[in-house]
């Protein structure tokens, strides 16, 4: 129906909004499959790179980092589980850069998320 009512499929608009429509879907069917999985666990990756094992890396896109304290970055990363329906319970593994702020030992977001979650190494 809504293709039927939008006939200029060429416009921008019309292009980004199906895009979108398609990005979404993407990611519901996605995060579906991991909450499906057993046992239910998960991993964040902050720019990080691709390694050479089995593991599953699916990238589910980029968020904007107003100010980049380790706090912030943490707050992301759980707003987005959050919206991912991803429960932090379930995060076993996170990985990041070697910056100060993602990486650091005492504040920064690993740390912080391993606060929240001990089980996420």
């Amino acid at each position: 129906m809504w293709l039927d009512r939008n006939r200029d499929h060429t416009s921008p608009s019309v292009q980004n909004e199906m895009l979108l429509l398609i990005v979404n879907s993407i990611t519901r069917a996605i995060c579906s499959n991991v909450r499906k999985s057993q046992p239910l666990m998960f991993a964040v990756m902050v720019n990080g790179i691709r390694d050479i094992t089995s593991t599953v890396e699916v990238f589910l896109g980029f968020y904007e980092a107003v100010e980049t304290t380790g706090r912030n970055i943490a707050a992301i990363i759980k707003d987005v589980l959050l919206r991912l329906q991803l429960p932090i319970e379930f995060l076993r593994g996170q990985t990041y850069d070697g910056a100060a702020n993602m990486a650091g030992v005492y504040n920064a977001a690993q740390a912080i998320i391993r606060r929240d979650q001990p089980l996420a190494l």
